[in-house]
């Protein structure tokens, strides 16, 4: 093996993992501290490319990898990625899976606690629910996958156990697809006061809402457990970067991790149910609008003859209705609201 000279290219930063392919052979390595976009740094490589500057045919992040958890933590929940190469995915955003479980871990002892106190004969649920609150929120915790392509938000939640761990309270598998036109903000809710009775459980987890034009935000202090919507994430590990990211692209421009920027392209115009238009036999972005400027206005003697036209148009419907009403019987007009 040989040195061989890399020029760091725009995107990538210090500390920043990159994949490099240089004359088809592939190297993964860390952009070393001190070195922006534009300089040069050494690298092993073959002896052939010994002492060369190399220009790089392929440059990418190298995806992080997400924390597995505790030995002692059994999960229910599939641990592979759900990402297919079809999503097109430009970045994954991770959760802080183990405050995640420790936060709902500790609400739900707290929570089962204070029930066998202010009711004695539950107490031994109470008890039950308390000895698996640990492992179902650690399936919650790792049961979540978040990521982004340059038109859409994907949401997976896993199959999962929960409750009593019966299969028949198992929680099946959901994916869902926002379109990032469709967001209108993404509000970020800092944690603040307590989770449970008593104030024995303080709120530590950040809230992300994702609001859009048909659901607005999920940040009324539900469940995120249960939420239907998927609008509301907890516990992301850089909700920031998330809203920055979600809302660039809705300008065609994808933040790289290392601060440089590039351009995806717009992604396309949809309809309030989510359709892109122009697909389908929907009509195509802007063509309403389009077709509307094209009309001639109506104004003068047309507007006159076009008034004329509505007015006799009304009076047929006015004679349709009149004899139809006198073929009714009286009788069924009768009653307090005949006159």
């Amino acid at each position: 093996m040989g040195l061989m000279q890399v020029e760091c290219p725009a995107g990538a930063g210090a500390g920043q993992r990159i994949k490099i392919v240089a004359n088809g052979a592939e190297y993964e390595v860390e952009v070393p501290a001190g070195v922006v976009a534009g300089q040069t740094f050494q690298i092993e490589g073959a002896d052939r490319d010994r002492g060369h500057t190399m220009s790089v045919d392929k440059i990418a992040p190298v995806p992080a990898k997400r924390p597995a958890p505790p030995d002692r933590i059994q999960l229910s929940v599939d641990p592979a990625s759900p990402w297919m190469p079809s999503d097109e995915i430009l970045e994954e955003f991770f959760f802080d899976d183990e405050l995640t479980r420790q936060f709902f871990s500790d609400k739900e002892r707290c929570e089962m606690t204070g029930l066998a106190v202010l009711f004695p004969p539950a107490a031994p649920c109470t008890m039950i629910t308390c000895s698996l609150a640990d492992v179902n929120a650690a399936d919650f915790a790792y049961s979540r996958w978040v990521a982004v392509s340059k038109e859409n938000i994907y949401i997976v939640r896993r199959k999962r156990k929960a409750d009593w761990r019966f299969d028949c309270c198992d929680i099946n598998e959901s994916r869902k697809t926002i379109p990032i036109n469709n967001v209108q903000d993404i509000m970020i809710n800092e944690p603040a006061a307590y989770a449970a009775w008593c104030c024995f459980v303080p709120n530590v987890l950040t809230s992300v809402a994702i609001e859009t034009a048909g659901t607005g935000g999920a940040m009324g202090g539900g469940d995120p457990r249960v939420d239907p919507s998927f609008g509301m994430l907890q516990g992301l590990l850089d909700p920031q970067r998330f809203r920055n990211v979600v809302l660039n692209l809705k300008k065609g421009i994808y933040i790289e991790p290392g601060g440089g920027t590039r351009a995806v392209g717009a992604p396309p115009a949809v309809d309030s149910l989510g359709r892109t238009l122009g697909a389908l036999g929907l009509p195509a972005a802007g063509t309403l609008a389009t077709a509307a400027a094209a009309s001639p206005a109506i104004g003068g003697s047309a507007m006159e003859q076009y008034l004329a036209e509505m007015v006799g148009v009304l009076h047929n419907i006015d004679q349709n209705l009149f004899h139809i009403r006198s073929r009714v019987p009286d009788r069924l007009f009768t009653g307090p609201c005949s006159s």
